[in-house]
């Protein structure tokens, strides 16, 4: 075999060189070189290519309101806009004693548990005066209108039934009150004996079931009424209670302590109508100590932001002295 001439080995053994000088990887500055310009080339691609940041990591880390939160305020934003009104009604001097009723009719249920009571006045020991009907109005001339807006807290309340009872012999509450949003429930909560709802509204259609014992009636007033009407039972005459239906929820009976506490009216300018079942239209009160006057019983007040606590509210005898005699 021929030998190749050493030159052409040196030849050969340098072309083999250069390849693989070549073909080696670049030097350590020159890949980082690359990988900072690749950086910048991701850095300047548009936006929709880039890597997306959770919109709620993105809420969390920044110090400027959500659009959601400035258009939505957390609920108590507007407490201030609200207002609760109450007082405890009084009589002053004398009033005539309520006399005992005899049952001459189911005498084995009828007042078997009590003794049962004329309650067309109920005065308490201190003067305290129940049953006394309040309801508040934009204007006294639009009594039927409904005052708008209505609190948030009141949409549960049309689930609720307004319920007049039949209990002993006589009803329970002796006085009730209602929205047109709500049910009203009759219940017959004596054993063994049925009785009669009969009650003539003003704006409503009149009623006269018959409930049997441990029975249930309901019925819808769908329209307001201007005053409570009288609810009877013809099977037991002594047996007497008004109702009270009205457009809001904005309206209260006096407890028997005599109370009453109408919550979350819009604050503003209000009338409210004081009326009672044996004294009538409230016509001459004193708030305060400070006399006011109206012939139909309404009287005007303002409703600030928060508690309007009006203190004691008292009616005098001699002021009801003809309504008071026919209780006699």
């Amino acid at each position: 075999m021929t030998r190749l001439p050493r030159t052409l080995t040196y030849l050969a053994a340098w072309f083999f060189m250069l390849a693989a000088v070549g073909c080696a990887p670049p030097p350590a500055a020159k890949r980082a070189e690359s990988r900072l310009d690749t950086a910048a080339g991701e850095a300047a691609k548009p936006l929709a290519t880039q890597a997306i940041v959770s919109p709620v990591a993105a809420a969390a880390t920044s110090s400027q309101p959500t659009a959601a939160a400035a258009e939505n305020p957390p609920p108590d934003a507007a407490a201030g806009e609200w207002g609760t009104i109450s007082g405890k009604f009084k009589f002053v001097g004398d009033a005539p004693e309520m006399k005992d009723i005899y049952p001459y009719k189911d005498a084995f249920v009828c007042g078997v548990k009590e003794t049962l009571r004329d309650e067309h006045l109920i005065v308490g020991k201190s003067g305290e005066l129940a049953n006394v009907v309040v309801y508040a109005m934009r204007d006294s001339a639009k009594w039927g209108d409904a005052i708008s807006p209505i609190h948030p807290s009141y949409e549960s309340r049309k689930k609720t039934d307004v319920l007049l009872d039949n209990v002993n012999c006589r009803f329970e509450p002796h006085v009730v009150a209602g929205w047109t949003q709500q049910r009203f429930l009759y219940r017959n909560s004596d054993p063994s004996i049925g009785h009669n709802a009969f009650g003539q509204p003003f704006a409503n259609p009149a009623i006269s079931p018959l409930i049997p014992a441990s029975s249930e009636y309901y019925v819808d007033f769908r329209k307001p009424e201007r005053l409570p009407f009288p609810v009877s039972c013809s099977i037991h005459p002594w047996m007497k209670g008004y109702i009270l239906v009205r457009p809001d929820p904005y309206f209260a009976v006096s407890a028997k302590d005599g109370t009453f506490n109408i919550a979350n009216l819009p604050a503003g300018e209000f009338s409210l109508q004081l009326w009672h079942e044996s004294l009538g239209y409230l016509k001459t009160i004193a708030v305060g100590g400070k006399s006011r006057e109206d012939k139909k019983g309404v009287h005007a007040f303002a409703v600030k932001p928060g508690d309007n606590d009006l203190g004691e509210i008292a009616a005098a005898a001699k002021d009801y002295a003809k309504q008071l005699d026919m209780l006699k």
